[in-house]
């Protein structure tokens, strides 16, 4: 399976009565012949460099970290130029990747991604795990004994990675193939205002 496991860490943002999902850091793991082939991490300036005390507490980014990186739109040729056109897996992609990169987009005025094949590990842990485990990507990789300092983007994609190659083998190449997607099939779900 050739693949690029991303992960987004987000604030939530407030403009003109609209509320917004904007990344502040980003995270790929490549993997290509069965093998991890490269990276990709940095960090985002949001708007107006803002973070409130909980995305600080949560992420471990602040102010300080993004007040002389680029913003977004500065970075989103480099993540789809990574991307390219393999496919795309995140934990639970839909709530949050789609998320985050359709606000983002909106917010900034881009295009959104036209990715063929976006994958869901939360779904795919849904299908395969026990009904009182939880599907959180903590409590999966403490299951399988996955390194992971959880809210840190490059961490979350490489757990991420572990766990579709674990769950790949469970499923045959027909029934693999119904986990992946276009991007804009996943629903979008508004933030409460």
């Amino acid at each position: 399976m050739d693949c690029v496991a991303l992960d987004l860490e987000n604030i939530i943002y407030s403009n003109n009565n609209q509320t917004y999902r904007i990344p502040c850091a980003y995270a790929m793991v490549k993997y290509q012949a069965n093998q991890r082939t490269s990276t990709c991490f940095g960090l985002i300036q949001p708007p107006e460099n803002y973070y409130d005390e909980h995305t600080i507490q949560y992420h471990h980014i602040n102010p300080s970290m993004t007040k002389d990186i680029p913003f977004f739109p500065d970075c989103w040729d480099l993540i789809k130029y990574f991307v390219g056109d393999l496919p795309v897996i995140a934990h639970f992609f839909g709530f949050s990747e789609r998320n985050i990169l359709t606000d983002a987009t909106q917010f900034y005025h881009l295009d959104l991604p036209n990715w063929l094949q976006c994958g869901c590990t939360g779904e795919m842990a849904m299908k395969l795990e026990d009904e009182n485990q939880s599907k959180g990507l903590f409590s999966l990789a403490k299951k399988y004994n996955l390194p992971l300092n959880h809210h840190n983007a490059l961490s979350d994609a490489e757990a991420c990675l572990q766990l579709a190659l674990r769950y790949q083998t469970q499923f045959n190449a027909k029934e693999w193939a119904k986990f992946f997607k276009p991007f804009q099939e996943y629903a979008y779900t508004e933030l409460p205002s």
